[in-house]
Parts: structure tokens; C-alpha cells; sequence
């Protein structure tokens, strides 16, 4: 675990520096399929264009995944930052660069029971 969630904090470091600070960047285990991650983020650069930002968040992690672990991700979760789910996680919890872990995400409104925050600040 430990592997890929540094490979995260390296995509988000990088993705920061190129396209705009995210105002959440997290990666939550599903509850229905243990093992299975969705990386969750949200960044007023996202919200420009959905489309692109996937295309390039996909990229992003497939490049610095390595093949076993991304298998591990189930899917990326695009959300906007003023999202009622996104406001409480980062009403919560302040990180910016680092990793914060998690227990019980679903009282945030999300299906995730543990969680690693990699950037949980609020948008500038």
C-alpha cells in the first residue's frame, strides 16, 4: 500500500507544479470491492474541463503506477471543490504535500471506509 500511495503523492506533487494546487487529491478504498481504491480530487483547474483533466490525470498515473498497483485503483473521482462532501473532509483535515490516514470516510458522504489524504486544503 505503502508503494503505490507514494506513487499518488508523486503525481499530485507533479500535477500541482504543472496544472494548479488541488483543493483535495485523496485515495479512498471502496467499500463494496476491498482492495480496490478510488482516487478521489478535486482543483479548480479540473473543473475547466473534466474531460481533459482525466486524460491527464490518467496519464499521470499510469506513468508512476507500476502495473500491479494500478490495478489496485478502480477508478478517479472528479469532484468539485465546493462539493458538500469535498467541504467536509478539508473542514476536517489540513495537508498539502503529505498523507493524512483516514478511518471511517463515509461520514463524509462518500462509500469508503478508510482513506488517504495526500492534499486536503481549502481552494485558494
Amino acid at each position: 500500500m505503502s508503494m503505490m500511495v507514494d506513487a499518488l503523492e508523486k503525481v499530485e506533487r507533479t500535477l500541482s507544479r504543472e496544472r494548479g494546487e488541488f483543493t483535495l487529491f485523496a485515495l479512498f478504498e471502496r467499500q463494496d470491492i476491498p482492495m480496490r481504491w478510488d482516487l478521489v480530487v478535486a482543483a479548480p483547474w479540473i473543473e475547466q474541463d473534466n474531460e481533459q483533466a482525466m486524460h491527464i490525470l490518467a496519464a499521470e498515473v499510469k506513468k508512476n503506477l507500476p502495473g500491479n498497483q494500478i490495478q489496485r485503483i478502480s477508478r478517479i473521482i472528479l469532484l468539485d471543490s465546493g462539493d458538500a462532501s469535498v467541504r467536509a473532509i478539508i473542514s476536517e483535515h489540513s495537508v498539502e504535500h503529505g498523507r493524512i490516514e483516514i478511518e471511517e470516510v463515509s461520514h463524509y458522504g462518500l462509500p469508503a471506509d478508510r482513506g488517504y489524504l495526500i492534499t486536503s486544503r481549502a481552494a485558494a
